[in-house]
């Protein structure tokens, strides 16, 4: 079903409702309303919606929302997803907070990220997006990231507590996560002193707005970081979806033997590559979710997590 023009709300959205190349505005009497998204929606790339009232969207069990495109929640719209169930996808969810007061555990848009804000003028803008960033050596964080941009917060420190979705973790453990962020989406990326609270949430202090917000395994990073540097071979990515790549770079020696090890040191795949090669690719499929090794040419080993 593909929807356009002006929606208007307070009813439920019904199962199956698909958004493709287009920009819904949904608007109504001013007042505070409730929407209820009660079954499937997805919202394709190249669409936006665009909510012009300060609404309650909820989300009942079963629902699934899909953004490959892009939600304005603007400034009074709150998200209520439900654990287990948070919105999917490659697109992108933003929320505006007017700053003329101070504020703690301010959530804007029930986007799942808290803050503790300042007295200040002008306009704070989060963005959260769900395809996991990666960091050095192709690691990958969780599936949840954010930017936070306020020209007046620039440089003040901003207390924030980011709640991730177990659904969300993309295979690494929360306990072993950190807080990490950036200037640019990709990288790179600088490690914050992280907290663990209560329900997957992690705590810090980012140094101002302007920056992108995720979580990595700082572990993953390192150990894939210092093995590319000491061996001469590349793995990529440490966090594994169906195949893994390996590559020797520099002057490492050519791929001879390629093993792929379980938790209890057993061999679970080999791959004995053609005389001379400089790469291999791995297939994952058949593989049962956890952390694995990989040995390359019987020296050196690195660690992968398949979700």
């Amino acid at each position: 079903m593909v929807l356009g023009g002006v929606l208007t709300f307070g009813t439920t959205m019904r199962p199956l409702i698909l958004l493709t190349a287009l920009t819904v505005a949904m608007s109504g009497t001013g007042q505070t309303g409730l929407m209820l998204l009660n079954g499937n929606m997805t919202v394709a790339a190249g669409t936006s919606i665009v909510i012009t009232d300060t609404l309650t969207w909820q989300f009942t069990a079963g629902t699934s929302l899909v953004n490959d495109g892009f939600i304005d929640l603007g400034h009074g719209t709150t998200l209520e997803e439900l654990d287990g169930e948070p919105v999917t996808g490659s697109g992108t969810e933003r929320s505006l907070t007017d700053l003329n007061a101070a504020g703690s555990g301010v959530e804007p848009g029930g986007l799942g990220l808290t803050l503790d804000l300042p007295q200040a003028d002008g306009m704070l803008s989060i963005t959260r997006g769900h395809l996991p960033r990666v960091a050095g050596s192709g690691v990958e964080g969780v599936a949840r990231w954010y930017l936070i941009e306020g020209p007046s917060l620039s440089t003040i420190p901003l207390p924030v507590s980011l709640t991730i979705d177990a659904t969300e973790l993309n295979g690494l453990v929360f306990g072993q996560l950190a807080l990490h962020v950036s200037g640019t989406a990709d990288g790179p990326w600088e490690e914050l002193m992280t907290t663990l609270g209560p329900l997957n949430e992690l705590g810090s202090v980012l140094p101002g707005a302007g920056q992108y917000l995720t979580a990595f395994d700082p572990d993953l990073i390192t150990a894939a970081d210092a093995a590319n540097a000491a061996s001469g071979y590349r793995i990529w990515p440490s966090v594994v979806q169906d195949v893994v790549h390996v590559e020797s770079v520099g002057q490492a020696s050519p791929l001879t033997d390629v093993e792929v090890l379980d938790a209890t040191g057993r061999t679970v795949l080999r791959h004995l590559p053609a005389a001379g090669s400089s790469s291999a690719t791995l297939g994952f499929h058949g593989l049962a979710p956890g952390g694995y090794l990989i040995r390359v040419n019987k020296n050196a080993t690195y660690r992968v997590v398949r979700p």
